[in-house]
């Protein structure tokens, strides 16, 4: 058995809630890290541009 990154992954608590609960850590640490910031900005962008073309 080797030891991956996975290590620190909380158990399962919340069956069907738990894809929700681990996006929810991601954006976190995203947010804590400083890195998501400019992506989640362009990623917004990205979509208001979307909704504007279909308009």
């Amino acid at each position: 058995m080797t030891t991956g990154t996975r290590v620190a992954t909380p158990p399962t608590v919340h069956g069907t809630q738990d894809s929700e609960t681990t996006t929810q850590t991601a954006e976190q640490e995203c947010r804590l890290n400083g890195t998501g910031e400019d992506e989640e900005k362009e990623y917004r962008a990205r979509i208001r541009r979307k909704a504007e073309i279909r308009k």
